[in-house]
């Protein structure tokens, strides 16, 4: 039997808080194409762009003109619902559909699949366009990649755009500065559909402490028999229900244990991240941009 393609519709709103005098609600919405599963890396693929502009921008000016790939996924979907609340024009990009004149935009911002990679580098660097990389799961010649272009465009990629993880992440380095021979465990939590195991996340806050105590090692999961070597990094994955994302840092120094705890409630601090991320890559020459950049000015 021939299989048929669907046609959803994602709507984005946008409605004044109800505590206004008046209300107002607008909503925006994409075409769509949902494609089989394994026809390509991005589906649904767009089969018509649409510009998404917000009314509400102050006094009529939107703040930035942003391309974003992966618009309807769950995560772009959410970037796309703060960045035109707050009077961004929102143009959904996809590089199998081909991509458009770049020189109306201030920056690209991914959150697609990793087999989207190597076409949005090339995008973004022929046009010196900033990209703000929020698709993990790249292999070592696609990182490699990255690297390279940050040569040549401002570019800010993070395993989690999320400013409470960023300050977790502080959080763990100077409790090493303060323990550095504590045991540490990681465990991370999400909902069971995520497919990577352990969280990008997880393996970001390991490389934070094998950065600090160079010593250290990452070990996934624990079966068998033996004591555990202290110089262990623990990472633990649990996929259950609807979780959105929950970290877990576990510090015993012998005498006491303390934990550093982080859980997200829905995806609208991530996109929070990404929108700060790309006010402050805009601003930036070219280079590699992290979490910690957002943090720089902080004592």
């Amino acid at each position: 039997m021939q299989q048929r393609f669907e046609q959803p519709r994602i709507v984005l709103r946008y409605q004044k808080p109800h505590n206004h005098s008046s209300f107002a609600c607008c909503q925006f919405t994409i075409s769509a194409l949902s494609m089989p599963k394994g026809t390509g890396f991005l589906s649904p693929l767009y089969h018509k762009t649409q510009v998404l502009s917000s009314p509400f921008a102050k006094g009529g000016k939107q703040r930035m003109n942003i391309l974003l790939c992966g618009a309807s996924g769950r995560m772009g979907g959410e970037v796309a619902r703060l960045a035109l609340a707050r009077g961004d024009t929102v143009t959904p990009v996809d590089p199998r559909r081909g991509l458009p004149d770049a020189s109306f935009a201030d920056i690209l911002i991914d959150f697609s699949h990793p087999d989207a990679t190597a076409a949005l580098l090339a995008y973004a660097t022929g046009n010196r366009l900033p990209l703000c990389l929020g698709t993990t799961g790249q292999d070592k010649g696609q990182l490699h990649a990255i690297r390279s272009a940050a040569e040549r465009i401002p570019l800010f990629r993070t395993a989690n755009f999320s400013l409470g993880v960023a300050l977790l992440e502080r959080l763990l380095t100077l409790s090493l500065s303060v323990f550095p021979n504590a045991e540490i465990e990681i465990t991370e939590t999400h909902h069971s559909r995520k497919r990577d195991a352990p969280s990008g996340t997880a393996l970001a806050l390991a490389d934070a402490v094998r950065a600090k105590c160079p010593d250290r090692f990452p070990r996934l999961g624990r079966t068998g028999y033996g004591a555990r070597d202290p110089r262990e990094i623990g990472i633990h994955s649990l996929r259950i229900g609807n979780t959105v994302g929950i970290h877990e840092i576990l510090l015993d120094t012998g005498g006491e244990a303390f934990t550093l705890r982080h859980e997200a409630h829905d995806r609208s601090a991530y996109a929070a991240g990404a929108l700060a991320a790309a006010d402050l890559l805009v601003t930036k020459p070219a280079g590699l941009f992290g979490m910690a950049d957002l943090f720089a000015n902080l004592p």
